[in-house]
C-alpha cells in the first residue's frame, strides 16, 4: 500500500485503511489541487510510524500524482532497481531501511518535479514576469503604458470599454525595452477591468493589468496569490490616476 503511493502516486486502500486520502471534490486541474486533492489523516497514522514520516509518504506520493497528471509526465521517475529495493523495505518494514527507501524517494521525486516545473512549464520565467509587470518592477514599460491608457482611464467609469484598452500594451512594450520579452510572456500579459464590489468615478478605480495563469504554475499562482497581485497594481493605479487628476 505504502509502495504503490510512494512509487506510482496511486491509492489502493480497500479497506479505508491508508493515511492518505483523496478529496473526490477538488478536481486535478485546480490551483488548490496541491493542497487539497490529498491529504493525511493523523488518526490513521499507525503508531509505529512517526508523524513526520507519514507527511514525506504523502508528499513523496502527491509529487509522482502531480507529475503524472497535471504535467502529463509518464516516464520513470525512480530508477527500476532503487523502487525494487525500496518495495522490499516497506513489505518488510524494517526501520532504518524504510527510512533509507524513504529518503531516497523524496530526493528523486522532488529534484524531477522541480526540474520540469522549471524547465518544461517555465516557473521561473513567470516569476520573473509577475515581480516585472504586476509588481510593477519594470518601471519603463508601466511609465509608458500609463501614459498611453490615460486619456481613456480619465473617462468616466461607465464610458470605459476594455476593447479600447487592448493594444495598450503591445503600444508600451514597442516603445521600450519589453519589446524584446519572451513572447510567452507578453501573450501572458492583458489589462481587465475589475468591476466586483467596487465603486469607481474614473477608469483609474477599475484598470488593472494582468497575467493569464494556467497549467500546473497555477497551484503555486493560485487565485488568491494572484488576487493579492491584482490589488497592489489597482493601489498603483488609483494613485496615478489622482496624480494625473
Amino acid at each position: 500500500m505504502y509502495s504503490r503511493w510512494v512509487y506510482d502516486g496511486a491509492i489502493e486502500d480497500p479497506f479505508f485503511e491508508f493515511f492518505v486520502k483523496v478529496n473526490a471534490d477538488i478536481s486535478d486541474d485546480s490551483d488548490h489541487a496541491w493542497r487539497e486533492k490529498h491529504v493525511l489523516d493523523p488518526k490513521l497514522v499507525p503508531n509505529c510510524v512517526p508523524l513526520d514520516t507519514a507527511r514525506t509518504i504523502l508528499l513523496v506520493g502527491k509529487s509522482v500524482y502531480f507529475i503524472r497528471q497535471r504535467c502529463g509526465d509518464s516516464a520513470e521517475i525512480v530508477p527500476q532497481e532503487v523502487r525494487e529495493g525500496g518495495i522490499e523495505m516497506f513489505k518488510y518494514g524494517q526501520p532504518g531501511g524504510l527510512q533509507s527507501a524513504l529518503d531516497q524517494a523524496y530526493s528523486i521525486t522532488g529534484a524531477r518535479l522541480l526540474d520540469i516545473m522549471h524547465n518544461k512549464f517555465r516557473l521561473s520565467v513567470h516569476m520573473v514576469a509577475l515581480k516585472k509587470y504586476l509588481l510593477l518592477a519594470q518601471g519603463d514599460f508601466v511609465q509608458a503604458l500609463m501614459e498611453n491608457v490615460d486619456r481613456e482611464l480619465s473617462c468616466p467609469a461607465e464610458k470605459l470599454y476594455l476593447h479600447n484598452l487592448a493594444s495598450t500594451i503591445q503600444t508600451a512594450a514597442q516603445a521600450t525595452t519589453v519589446k524584446y520579452e519572451d513572447a510567452e510572456v507578453l501573450e501572458r500579459l492583458d489589462v481587465r477591468l475589475e468591476q466586483v464590489g467596487r465603486e469607481a468615478s474614473t477608469g483609474y478605480d477599475l484598470f488593472l493589468l494582468d497575467y493569464h495563469v494556467h497549467g500546473p504554475v497555477n497551484v503555486v499562482f493560485t487565485g488568491t496569490a494572484m488576487h493579492q497581485y491584482h490589488r497592489l497594481v489597482g493601489v498603483y493605479v488609483e494613485s496615478t490616476g489622482y496624480a494625473y487628476l
